[in-house]
């Protein structure tokens, strides 16, 4: 019987990344010439454990690498973290997250990578940090976050996502960064449900085309440090946000909002 190739093997041989880590080298057959947790780990990679009982737990690559990403990654299972900065990706993001529980953290910075954010990704309940930042992803915003009921950060700034701001985003209420950033394809109004993420400190959204009023249940956010809703088509007026006795940044800049600023402003600190 044919051994499968190896996940890191397949990234191997999708990508040019040993013109960067020479010691990623793997055979004919697509087996790791050495263990990739082995002292030390191939570069980019943590292991718990060592050797041939080492369990690889990250997998983070911040080289101009070039290449696609194969969906046998999806085969490792006890990765915690999974992040690419500043690489040439390209194609899509394989649908490959159903059998990484695991994961915790899942970023990508500055990459080709285009299309949607997969399906299978979006039921990982033990998820804490989501992030893509200038990226060319350009399918529809997910409309389902109730399963991701650990995400702690999500970050999504700098994309051609297109659609509304679901109402099931109120479903993260260990949400603690929220931001939604350059997003010029987004449209529709502010969900009343922003309201319900009670331990959110950072609330970013903008530029974009979403247009509507200021929803009052922002009030509600006592946590808040970091109000920014800019440059968008936003109406009426700001909300009572008295209540917002740690706020540091409140921006509503480029907007269309009337009426006065409201006097509680001047008591916060």
């Amino acid at each position: 019987m044919a051994t499968s190739v190896d996940p890191l093997c397949s990234f191997v041989a999708a990508t040019n990344v040993r013109f960067y880590f020479s010691q990623w080298s793997c055979d004919h057959s697509g087996q790791p010439i050495t263990s990739p947790c082995d002292t030390p780990n191939w570069a980019g990679i943590t292991c718990d454990g060592e050797g041939s009982n080492g369990i690889v737990t990250s997998l983070n690559i911040s080289e101009p690498i070039v290449g696609t990403l194969p969906f046998e990654l999806g085969s490792l299972t006890g990765l915690e973290s999974l992040t690419f900065s500043g690489v040439e990706l390209h194609g899509t993001i394989p649908d490959f997250f159903m059998n990484m529980s695991a994961l915790t953290n899942f970023s990508m910075y500055q990459s080709g990578i285009t299309g949607s954010i997969p399906e299978s990704l979006m039921t990982l309940s033990g998820l804490e940090v989501l992030a893509f930042v200038q990226v060319y992803l350009n399918g529809p915003l997910p409309g389902n976050w109730s399963r991701m009921s650990s995400l702690q950060v999500l970050l999504l700034y700098d994309l051609q996502l297109r659609g509304t701001l679901p109402e099931g985003l109120g479903s993260l209420r260990n949400l603690e960064v929220l931001s939604f950033g350059n997003q010029l394809h987004l449209h529709g109004s502010l969900p009343t449900t922003l309201g319900f993420l009670s331990k959110l400190k950072v609330l970013t959204i903008g530029p974009s085309n979403i247009a509507g009023s200021v929803p009052s249940t922002i009030g509600n956010l006592d946590r808040l440090e970091v109000l920014a809703m800019c440059c968008m088509s936003l109406t009426g007026t700001i909300p009572n946000i008295a209540s917002l006795t740690s706020l540091q940044v409140l921006d509503f800049q480029a907007n269309r909002l009337s009426g006065s600023v409201p006097s509680a402003i001047g008591a916060l600190s």
